[in-house]
């Protein structure tokens, strides 16, 4: 079969797949509207709870222990491992398909006329109209768009059904996600409370060091009513729980600072003192890749936007250009890029090195990954390189130099409120041009030790936007759903007594 057969192929089945979907859709809508309502919920309920997995752990809970529920669990990344280490939670994995379809089935049927209002309501916010619409999806009731609410009513009428006869059968005792403006979690989750089980949201992200990054915050909180809707909010750094009670979205008494689990390894190993530099063998420089949207979301710049210089385009070429050409001026040391995943973003590098007249194939000592763990390739660096990214912080508490790429010619005036900790040259090296990054990577393979004042001032940093640094907030994030669980089953006994049968019949 020819190329152009297989391609014609693929889109008749494709076409046909959406068709089926859009098949499957209006009959489920039409189904919800029907007498067999109830009959057509339990059926997706059961479905759906076919789908949920249950996280797997060598050392397993017992059958008692309590039951939570991640919502978008993908975005937990390896802080749902350090929860499961600890052995006191069945852990289940909400399925993202079914969180999208579910809420698509009540927000596809929102006219264009409703559409275009929101986008034109949110016009103020530096997104694309595809996210200031689906914003507005997660806030319907602060729109004052009547077609926009009762989608919404009808979502969370159709939820409060949904999850009753799905936590029953999985006995869920708590919701967690970790952002509550998700679109996909955050009626599940306001839902979930409503019901008495609580809903706690571990904001995953808090790496939000400059004052564009913490208004975009406080925009959201602004957005989405004022006051946040679920049981806990859980901020990883003090700074951030700051930012949510600037905003007015939370008090004390239904938030805090806990910490990120991912970082208590770090945290203990550190404890011991800083690791120490490799020293004898041939020197590793590693820099952390970063793409061209990075920390901009609230600017409406993508990952990898369509035009190749917006955002930090031009910068993200000549870093990689500079860095692979320090390579081939350095033989006796070992270079690595570090892509946070595969594919597309590994040929966006060699692409980025082929524009500055190098081809990383040829260049015998570097290598360019994405799988490697980067904790273990800052232990094996003598030097690192990074931009925007949380590494510049991690690498800086484990010792290592940390050269920022600041190139004045490739980032835009605009953008400079939006680079991290500019200015700090007290505890990065930050270079401004291809050849004060070669000068200052040629020095720090040999002059690499970092004065303890420096560190002292790095600690500080780390703990202030990153995580604590005692080792204890996989502790913190036990305690957290335990008390949520604890005081929602005292809240169920004292609605209990006072005779409720409508709400305890749905959480029993």
């Amino acid at each position: 079969m020819s190329g152009a057969a297989v391609y014609e192929r693929l889109v008749e089945l494709t076409s046909t797949a959406r068709f089926l979907n859009r098949v499957v859709k209006r009959s489920l809508q039409a189904g919800l509207r029907s007498p067999m309502r109830d009959l057509l919920i339990r059926g997706m309920a059961y479905l759906c709870r076919l789908q949920i997995k249950k996280l797997q752990h060598p050392m397993a809970p017992s059958a008692n222990t309590p039951r939570l529920l991640l919502l978008s669990p993908e975005r937990f990344t390896r802080d749902i491992n350090e929860l499961a280490d600890t052995n006191k939670f069945q852990i289940f994995l909400a399925p993202p398909a079914w969180q999208f379809r579910l809420f698509s089935l009540f927000y596809d049927r929102v006219d264009k006329e409703t559409e275009t209002a929101v986008v034109r309501h949110l016009s103020h916010l530096r997104l694309e109209d595809y996210e200031r619409r689906f914003l507005g999806f997660a806030m319907a009731h602060h729109l004052d768009e009547p077609v926009l609410i009762r989608a919404q009513d009808d979502f969370r009428t159709f939820l409060a059904e949904f999850l009753s006869h799905l936590y029953r059968s999985l006995r869920i005792d708590c919701v967690a996600g970790v952002n509550f403006w998700y679109r996909q979690d955050v009626h599940w989750g306001v839902v979930s409370k409503q019901l008495g089980v609580p809903y706690i949201v571990f904001f995953k992200e808090g790496f939000r060091t400059e004052a564009g990054d913490q208004q975009h915050i406080i925009d959201r909180c602004k957005l989405l009513g004022g006051k946040f809707e679920g049981t806990y909010l859980a901020a990883p750094n003090p700074e951030v729980w700051g930012v949510f009670r600037r905003a007015g979205y939370v008090d004390e008494t239904n938030s805090g600072s806990v910490g990120a689990p991912r970082m208590d390894a770090l945290a203990k190993e550190l404890s011991g003192g800083t690791p120490p530099i490799p020293d004898n063998g041939r020197p590793m420089v590693t820099l952390f890749s970063f793409n061209p949207g990075i920390g901009l979301i609230d600017l409406g710049i993508k990952a990898w936007p369509d035009n190749p210089d917006a955002g930090w385009g031009k910068l993200f070429r000549a870093t990689h250009a500079a860095f692979a050409k320090i390579a081939v001026s350095c033989p006796k040391a070992d270079f690595v890029i570090k892509a946070k995943w595969g594919g597309s973003w590994i040929d966006k590098i060699r692409e980025a090195i082929r524009s500055g007249g190098v081809d990383s194939e040829d260049i015998a000592n570097l290598r360019i990954v994405a799988d490697e763990d980067p904790l273990g390739l800052i232990r094996k660096s003598r030097v690192v390189c990074a931009f925007n990214s949380t590494t510049m912080l991690e690498a800086a508490v484990m010792g290592r130099p940390v050269i920022v790429p600041e190139f004045r010619e490739e980032i835009a005036h605009d953008l400079r409120g939006y680079v991290k900790f500019s200015g700090r040259g007290d505890i990065f090296d930050i270079v401004n041009s291809f050849e004060e990054m070669k000068d200052c990577v040629q020095q720090r393979l040999t002059d690499y030790q970092i004065p303890e004042q420096i560190m002292a001032m790095r600690r500080t940093e780390f703990e202030k936007w990153i995580s604590n640094l005692d080792g204890t907030a996989t502790e913190n994030w036990c305690r957290v759903i335990e008390s949520a669980i604890g005081n929602s089953l005292t809240h169920e006994h004292s609605r209990a007594a006072s005779s409720s049968p409508a709400l305890s019949s749905a959480v029993e």
